[in-house]
């Protein structure tokens, strides 16, 4: 297909969107419209008018006509239309396996016959056919299964016109067997009941029958105690409940099984079990649901029974059970209401920074677990709350009601609260600071570079600290080494080496067994003889020396470091005191169930279901979306300090058990001057502890310390770890579709198409109901645009067409779906459609319209008609109830089933947020079905905002449909506080007051136990209430005052300067938390010229004005970076520009790079700068330079040393220590006497050799990096 043809055809397939098909498919393709439709011929079908006519259910392609079933004793004859659209089905007959349809015609045609799913059916392609046969029985059955399709059925019994057949889903009912003399009718029964301690009372009672005779009417009872209303009746059998309290089954030989749901009055606490009545056991099994939520009961006074011996039924069988008899009083102890006191269940990570000053402690707290009273964290002085965030929202800090308390409005049950605080004080602080018992508490101690924490007390566990350390092995090995040295070395002696040891037992890489070694060795050289003996000892020592030398140098080396530069110590975990299962993070210790997603928004309703197999009333709330503002768009909330990021000396603390709120601890921390102090000590002790050695091994008494083979060492140098990703990811090349499979594919998608009425493509315009005594005639005009199926008035339970013409013609296809309502085919167009059926045998009838009218006229003779109001349904249906006259004689009032009087339960959650509103929601309990209306008052000032609702005299009118479950509107109410909520006593439903109470009040309750929620509500706290007929609740909201705080936090400051030979860079990146929108004003140095500016990572376009840079601040967390320009190049003394940022920061970063031409010689600023190492390793250069021309071991003096030492100190201090090693080893063989082995010998001068030979290399490899490179610093 050339390029221009596929053009023109997909013009064409896109120019005629609201024709048919074969008005805009192209002749190209109109022979593959079949193809592409393949397995789609289901469109053409009639499609429900309501529906998308997209999916394969929205199609409707079998249509029955009305059934005419003759039944007499020997059997039946059936006859039934059908029009099958569009592709062949399998159509159901009348009958079954056990009565099977014999000479079957289609069209007067024999058809063959098969099952389908043990019914007998027959498969047909499209058209119309008359279907008809015939069952022959020996008995007749007293129910006749018949296509479940089957909408209009005409009953014909023994030539008699049943006017209204009784159906159900097993089919239709024929009425009693012939008698047979051999059987006798009998009726055994059997009543378990289970009485739900609810609001109100609910009995659930299950009737289990045994039936053995004819197919006929039995009645039972009194089935209910005096007082209980029926809510629904669930049974195989045809029932009904009769005004007497008799229930009235069409019952045929077998076992069945009766549910019947029923609800007290009230609460009751006494339930009388009425006399022996008809077809009633003698004595009744009883089980009792206690309902914890509402109060604590128990039932009383009746012989227990076990369940399992008694047969209750399945799910009853773990409550308690009794045999009840007639007139016997189930009695129910009631022995407390409402929630019980219950503590809370929280538990604390506390991370804790130390001030570099020394002066306070930051403290960042995450609180998990769960709330259950007082919703209110405070925390008490010396702490001071800052900021607070719930589920990632910042709360408003408020004061609490003691002097010097703040703290926060907690609102859900699960807690998830971080808070940032702060205490200036030191010495015994509480050990959590907040008014709350705490569960678990583990904290995170950060100290500053330099700090040491030396014990905690009040502490049951805080690992690393210098206190914990200690180890019995520890004391152990400290004893031994100090008495030995004691003994061999003296008293003085001693008292250094248990000085020096003490001191640095602990410390990273300081030598502990080096030292026991050593000593070893002296006392084997003591009263080792001489020989070979004697020179194993003293090789041994030689070792021992050099080892303990090897690892005191670079450790004494370190100590001096750090005691100059603490920003050089070992940070985090670097002393493995922790270990990494267990190191310590800000997560809470005992994490909600739920993922942290955010503010959780949204109210979970419990539900309760009464338990049993076959009946369940499943009571559940929507989920309410509570969508509170929290505060004021003009209430400042808090966003806190910046929280520090830094982790240098790093400690665990951790409490055993539960921390009270009064429990205090002291955290004992050395200053960085007194941790200075002591490692100077500490060093001058080790190395006077190595001079006694050493003495000791020379035979020499040294004052001053100083050692042979005394060597500078450097620490190993780092190995670079390189990471090499090797990314090979390729994909296939996509091969072009055929242009003709697209445009296939775009003419199968214009076919499927739906019309574009959808989803309403017919209209019940009016309706025209004439009710009568015997019958209702209805008259509706339907207008339709497509071949669609629309629900016909009525139901299978109450009144139902038995008679249905379309525009003057019975010949109509009326199908029954799965929910047993009646839908009629129209084509399109405008359609008369008339209605008959007849009325049953009752006092109170519904007549259902699925699909309402829009106008409706009722002319009714003898019935009052309720639920039309102005032309119109209110809720779906006609509520019609018999007129009863004195000329009538018959007060009997019949009930259906499914018409049991009108009971609700009504929800009420009051939210307290800026503004008060309230959500009700009326949920549909009885009937199951049928419309409901109801006249509910409204609280005290509520306006209803939603909705179209009639409010007369503070009530409101709720009207259901019969499909409806429930009916819910918004509501302001004002603000006015104490408001009172009264629960109506006598009325037709119950109610449940639910309160979400917003962060800026605080609420207390008086005149009701509160409910409790149980697991229900797991994500938002809801005060829950569950009243009674006639009782009162009280609410009292007041609205904390807010504490000083600042809005904007900045969490980092990185400050990067770039020095050029004329100018210099600067790049300022801030990270911070503003919990509103505001500007900010940046004041930079002068001279800046700005030269660009981003916010999170997007360009701006800004410029600054007299030095003052103004920047937009937004709500939450953000990042700006600015850059700018200064010129002047970089002088012997440069400092970094001085920026006012206008508000207090941490983690504060600066940098400054220099250009490669100039040296650093020292810098000045924060504890945590750069170090310039090389002036204290010039001090220990002449340290040991001053040493080793006092050794005299080589032909160099003190200054020779001093000035080889400055010219390796600036590029390689290695290649000095090879140079060093070499010329001291030279100067030891000059000295060495000749008179050994041969073979020594020339080992010996073979190590020199080699030693010259690597010292040679080393300074001809170095010397060139030494002139040529960059000093480093």
């Amino acid at each position: 297909m050339s390029l221009m043809l596929r053009l023109i055809v997909l013009s064409l397939l896109f120019s005629a969107a609201t024709a048919t098909a074969q008005d805009y498919v192209p002749d190209e393709l109109r022979g593959w419209q079949k193809w592409v439709l393949k397995d789609k011929e289901y469109r053409d079908c009639p499609f429900y008018f309501n529906q998308n006519a997209a999916a394969t259910q929205d199609f409707v392609c079998a249509w029955p006509g009305q059934l005419q079933l003759s039944v007499t004793n020997s059997g039946a004859e059936f006859s039934q239309p059908w029009t099958v659209y569009a592709e062949e089905h399998w159509l159901a007959l009348p009958g079954g396996v056990d009565y099977w349809p014999d000479r079957v015609t289609v069209n007067d045609r024999a058809i063959e016959v098969i099952a389908r799913n043990n019914v007998p059916s027959v498969r047909l392609g499209p058209g119309t056919y008359r279907v008809s046969g015939r069952i022959a029985w020996d008995e007749r059955p007293g129910v006749l299964r018949v296509p479940s399709e089957s909408g209009l059925i005409s009953l014909t019994l023994d030539g008699r016109k049943v006017e209204r057949p009784e159906m159900n889903r097993s089919g239709v009912f024929l009425g009693e067997r012939k008698r047979d003399t051999r059987v006798v009718d009998s009726v055994r029964a059997e009543i378990h009941r289970l009485v739900a301690d609810d609001i109100p009372t609910r009995l659930i009672t299950q009737l289990q029958i045994d039936i053995s005779g004819s197919v006929r009417e039995e009645l039972f009872g009194p089935i209910l105690p005096d007082g209980f209303v029926p809510l629904n009746l669930q049974s195989q059998l045809p029932a009904k409940l009769e005004a007497d309290g008799n229930l009235r089954l069409q019952v045929r030989p077998g076992r069945w099984t009766i549910y019947l749901n029923a609800r007290a009055p009230g609460v009751l606490d006494n339930i009388v079990r009425p006399r022996a009545g008809t077809n009633l056991p003698a004595s009744e099994i009883w089980s009792y649901q206690s309902n914890d939520r509402l109060r604590v009961t128990a039932a009383e006074g009746l012989p227990p029974v076990d369940p399992t011996q008694v047969q209750v039924p399945g799910n009853w069988v773990n409550f308690p059970a009794f045999r009840v008899d007639p007139g016997a009083t189930f009695a129910i102890m009631e022995r407390s209401r409402g929630v019980l006191s219950a503590s809370n269940e929280l538990s604390l990570a506390r991370t804790i920074w130390l001030d570099f000053n020394g002066a306070g402690f930051a403290v960042k707290d995450d609180i998990g677990g769960r709330m259950r009273n007082e919703w209110r964290l405070d925390m008490n002085p010396p702490f001071a709350l800052l900021s607070a965030r719930e589920y990632g929202e910042n709360l408003l800090i408020t004061k609490g009601q003691d002097d010097g308390q703040t703290g926060v409005e907690v609102r859900h049950s699960d807690v998830d609260v971080e808070a940032l605080g702060r205490s200036e004080t030191r010495g015994a602080i509480p050990a959590t600071g907040w008014d709350e018992r705490f569960t678990d508490v583990a904290a995170t101690l950060h100290l500053p570079p330099g700090h040491k924490l030396l014990a905690a007390p009040g502490v049951d566990e805080a690992r690393g600290s210098w206190m914990s350390q200690w180890q019995l092995l520890d004391f152990f090995l400290v004893l031994i080494i100090t008495i030995a040295v004691w003994r061999l070395l003296g008293r003085t002696a001693g008292v250094i080496a248990l000085l020096a040891l003490v001191l640095s037992f602990h410390e990273l890489n300081a030598p502990s067994w080096l030292w026991l070694n050593v000593l070893i060795s002296i006392a084997l050289m003591r009263v080792a003889p001489p020989g070979r003996l004697r020179q194993m000892v003293l090789g041994y020592q030689v070792l021992s020396a050099a080892a303990l030398v090897f690892v005191l140098i670079p450790f004494v080396a370190s100590q001096l470091r750090i005691t100059i530069y603490p920003q050089l110590e070992p940070q985090y975990n670097q002393y493995q005191l922790y270990d990494y299962g267990i190191v310590p993070s800000s997560a809470p210790a005992e994490q909600p169930a739920r993922v942290r997603q955010g503010k959780v928004s949204q109210l979970r309703s419990e539900g309760a279901s009464a338990e049993s197999d076959a009946l369940e009333e499943i009571r559940v709330s929507g989920s309410k979306p509570v969508g509170f503002a929290r505060y004021a768009p003009n209430a400042v909330v808090q966003a806190g300090p910046g929280i520090p990021s830094w982790q240098w000396n790093t400690y665990r603390l951790r409490w055993s058990g539960p921390v009270d709120a009064d429990q205090t601890m002291r955290l004992v921390v050395l200053s960085r001057w007194t941790v200075s102090a002591l490692r100077v000590v500490e060093v001058v002790l080790m190395l006077l502890f190595a001079a006694v050695l050493a003495a000791e091994m020379l035979n020499k008494r040294w004052i001053l310390p100083g050692g042979i083979k005394v060597g500078r060492s450097t620490p190993a140098a780092a190995l670079a770890v390189g990471l090499f990703a090797l990314m090979l990811a390729g994909s296939p090349p996509a091969s072009a579709q055929l242009p003709d499979a697209e445009l296939l594919k775009q003419l199968e998608q214009r076919l499927l198409e739906p019309p574009n009425c959808v989803p309403r493509c017919a209209e019940v315009v009016s309706a025209d109901v004439d009710v009568g005594a015997d019958a209702i005639n209805m008259r509706l005009a339907i207008h339709a645009l497509e071949d669609v199926a629309i629900p016909l008035p009525g139901s299978v339970d109450g009144w139902r067409p038995d008679a249905v013409s379309i525009d003057g013609t019975s010949n109509v296809h009326v199908i029954r779906v799965g929910n047993d309502s009646l839908w009629l085919r129209v084509t399109a167009g405008r359609h008369n459609v008339t209605l008959r059926g007849s009325v049953p045998a009752v006092d109170s009838l519904e007549v259902q319209f699925q699909t309402p009218p829009r106008v409706i006229t009722v002319d009714s003779d003898g019935w009052f008609v309720a639920g039309i109001k102005d032309r119109r349904l209110l809720s779906g249906s006609l509520q019609l109830t018999r007129l009863q006259t004195d000329a009538d004689g018959d007060e009997t009032v019949r009930w259906e089933s499914s018409r049991f009087p009108a009971f609700a339960r009504i929800e009420r959650i009051v939210e307290l947020d800026l503004d008060w509103r309230v959500r009700t929601t009326v949920y549909r309990v009885a009937p199951e079905q049928g419309a409901l209306t109801l006249d509910v008052p409204l609280l005290s000032g509520e306006k209803i905002v939603s909705g179209d609702f009639t409010v007369d005299n503070d009530r409101v009118l709720v009207s259901m449909n019969p499909q409806q479950q429930s009916v819910s509107w918004v509501s302001n109410l004002p603000r006015t506080s104490p408001l009172t909520l009264t629960a109506e006593d006598g009325a037709s439903w119950n109610e449940t007051w639910r309160f979400a109470i917003g962060n800026v009040w605080n609420a207390e309750f008086e005149g009701l136990p509160e409910s409790d929620t149980g697991d229900a509500v797991n994500d938002v706290r809801i005060a829950h209430f569950n009243p009674r007929g006639g009782e009162q609740l009280t609410l009292t909201a007041t609205r904390p005052e807010a504490s000083e705080g600042s809005t904007l936090a900045f969490d980092s400051v990185n400050l990067s300067v770039t020095h050029g030979n004329r100018s210099s860079d600067t790049t300022l990146h801030l990270s911070y938390r503003s919990t509103r929108g505001a500007q900010h004003v940046l004041r930079l140095p002068e001279g800046a010229e700005v030269t660009s500016v981003s916010i999170d990572g997007r360009s701006q376009t800004m410029r600054a004005e007299n030095g003052e840079l103004t920047l937009p601040i937004l709500p939450g967390e953000h990042g700006i970076q600015v850059d700018w320009r200064q010129g002047g190049e970089m002088g012997l003394r440069t400092t970094t520009p001085s920026v006012d940022i206008g508000a207090p920061a941490s983690n504060i970063e600066m940098s400054l790079t220099k250009p490669r031409d100039r040296w650093l010689l020292g810098t000045r600023g924060p504890q945590l700068g750069p170090a310039v190492l090389y002036w204290p390793e010039l001090a220990v250069l002449i340290l040991f330079a001053f040493i080793l021309g006092r050794i005299g071991l080589a032909p160099l003096k003190s200054w020779h040393w001093l000035l080889l030492g400055l010219g390796f100190s600036t590029f390689n201090w290695p290649v000095l220590g090879v140079v060093v090693a070499w010329l001291l080893a030279c100067g030891v063989r000059e000295r060495w006497q000749t008179d050994v082995n041969w073979w020594r010998f020339n080992l010996i001068q073979f190590g020199i050799g080699g030693l010259t030979v690597i010292a040679l290399l080393s300074v001809v490899i170095s010397l060139p990096q030494g002139l040529l490179g960059t000093p480093d610093m």
